[in-house]
């Protein structure tokens, strides 16, 4: 009811965190070569696009609070994402470190910016999903 009324509103993030089949990405994380997927993961792309554009979105202005479920799944997209960037199937101490710096650059964003079109924002950590 809520929906069609236009009362609250909801996007979801539908890219896999991997663009690979199942056996060709196991496979790849386990291999000594460390090697690169073979296509390029689209989650961090696609939310970050969509953040973007938040601001200029009636439905996102209406609803005057942000709930990001769940940031836990998000930060895979993350990882992934980052993994590509270097060229690896496999973190080492520098992407940890880019990924730590770049997930409280990404919270700090979220928070400046639903400061500044004064919407409330709240996040999730994990998935409730697994409960039902």
């Amino acid at each position: 009811m809520a929906l069609a009324q236009r009362n609250i509103t909801f996007w979801e993030l539908s890219e896999p965190l991997d663009e690979e089949n199942l056996q060709a990405r196991v496979r790849q994380l386990v291999s000594r070569d460390n090697q690169k997927a073979s296509r390029q993961p689209l989650g961090w792309d696609r939310f970050c696009e969509y953040v973007y554009k938040m601001p200029k979105n009636d439905d996102a202005m209406r609803a005057g609070t942000w709930l990001f479920d769940s940031f836990t799944h998000l930060g895979e997209h993350f990882k992934s994402h980052i993994m590509w960037l270097v060229g690896k199937s496999k973190y080492s101490w520098d992407q940890w470190n880019a990924y730590k710096i770049g997930w409280m650059d990404t919270v700090s964003f979220l928070r400046d910016l639903a400061r500044d079109v004064e919407i409330l924002l709240l996040d999730t950590n994990g998935d409730e999903r697994s409960h039902m």
